[in-house]
């Protein structure tokens, strides 16, 4: 065998064990990402199965609670909607019904309270007027208050201007609201603005200074110069107020 025969020999001997030790290389590679990924989906499989335990237990104690919370209800219920169906109705002027349903479904789970209007249910935002959702849900705080209040305590509410999102028709219809809740024996402190809605003088008709008093927030601000320039806007319609918290209307 001549010189380059020998060295073509070499060559291919050499290239040989290179391939051998590539493919070696490469099945040692796969077996570890093999590894890696089946370590992967144990870990995986392990965390599903404790979340799925941890989830069965949570649907456990929601059913027990939504239990409590149905036999509590039941026996509530009596007055509790006499209570709520008294006050909405004389804001709305209309016969009103309060349901609370109780779902057990798997991917329904839960209480919610279902309105009814004349018969009709109301169950979306759009299906009420502003002045109509602001001041059923004021009602509803009312009835939980009379509610848990039983036993001769009273409590306190604190409302924020609510005569803002009243429709001019509500305006009396939420002075007698409030005007029954404070008969009960109740309280409210509240602010309003100084206008001349009908709210705070039906309220003041029907309080008279007997259970209602008014301090005047103006008196603790300096005025602005338009608040000023109306000063006699605000002295007339607090005087009215007034009068009717006397019980001297300007009918009489």
């Amino acid at each position: 065998m001549d010189e380059l025969g020998v060295k073509q020999k070499e060559f291919d001997l050499l290239t040989s064990d290179n391939n051998e030790l590539l493919i070696h290389i490469k099945h040692k590679n796969d077996n570890d990402i093999i590894k890696r990924k089946i370590d992967e989906y144990n870990n995986l499989k392990a965390r599903a199965e404790s979340h799925k335990v941890k989830r069965d237990r949570l649907k456990e104690e929601n059913s027990l609670l939504q239990k409590k919370i149905e036999n509590v209800y039941q026996k509530a219920e009596t007055s509790f909607v006499e209570s709520y169906q008294m006050l909405a109705k004389a804001f709305i002027g209309v016969d009103l019904d309060v349901k609370m349903n109780f779902h057990k479904g798997i991917t329904n789970m839960g209480v919610s309270i279902n309105l009814s209007i004349n018969g009709s249910e109301r169950n979306e935002f759009s299906q009420l007027s502003e002045s109509q959702r602001f001041f059923l849900d004021i009602a509803l705080r009312m009835s939980l208050n009379s509610f848990s209040s039983q036993g001769g305590n009273r409590t306190t509410m604190f409302i924020d201007t609510p005569e803002g999102s009243l429709d001019i028709t509500y305006e009396k219809k939420a002075g007698e609201m409030f005007y029954r809740h404070i008969a009960n024996g109740h309280n409210i402190i509240m602010t309003a603005n100084v206008n001349s809605s009908e709210f705070l003088r039906e309220l003041a008709r029907k309080c008279s200074n007997d259970l209602m008093s008014m301090v005047h927030m103006t008196d603790w601000c300096q005025l602005s110069d338009v608040q000023e320039e109306g000063k006699d806007l605000f002295e007339n319609a607090l005087a009215n107020i007034e009068k009717e918290l006397e019980g001297v209307s300007d009918n009489d």
